[in-house]
């Protein structure tokens, strides 16, 4: 029980971080912001590999 604890609060600030990250750069490239930023508190990594390759792949 200790150590689901512990991963979650590892994991929680990811979360955050990345969904912070996502909705940012969506920002900057006028794309769909709010999808990336919830997107990216469900998951990690999955959302910030799928915008990398599809928007910055491009660049």
């Amino acid at each position: 029980m200790n150590k689901k604890r512990n991963t979650a609060w590892l994991l929680v600030p990811l979360l955050l971080l990345q969904a912070w990250w996502l909705y940012r750069e969506a920002e900057k490239q006028g794309k769909a912001k709010w999808k990336w930023g919830l997107w990216g508190l469900t998951q990690f990594p999955t959302p910030a590999v799928a915008f990398y390759v599809i928007h910055k792949w491009k660049e």
